[in-house]
């Protein structure tokens, strides 16, 4: 058993992601370095990279019911390597299929 602990551990430790909560999202300031963003909440799920500004989005899922997941998207929209503007997107609920 102990021989596979650091191997347990090694596995939680790189499944395991920065967060970027709502909260979190609303405390970081426009004008901010989007590498700053990164080094905080990890890479974003989504990067729209083609528009001007670009998107940089994180993706959260809550669940509102057994059965049913909320996806919000916190959206820093990132010009010259820096924020210049927010937007909080949310999507329709979805079925959750989580595999148990």
């Amino acid at each position: 058993m102990t021989r596979f602990l650091p191997l347990l551990l090694l596995l939680v430790s790189c499944s395991s992601r920065p967060f970027l909560s709502r909260d979190a999202f609303y405390d970081v300031p426009v004008g901010t370095s989007i590498s700053s963003v990164m080094e905080d909440y990890g890479r974003p799920d989504e990067l729209k990279a083609s528009g001007d500004p670009a998107e940089y989005i994180y993706t959260e899922r809550r669940e509102l019911a057994p059965e049913l997941m909320e996806h919000i998207q916190y959206v820093f929209l990132v010009k010259n390597g820096y924020v210049v503007g927010k937007d909080v997107r949310r999507d329709e609920a979805y079925p959750n299929h989580s595999i148990d």
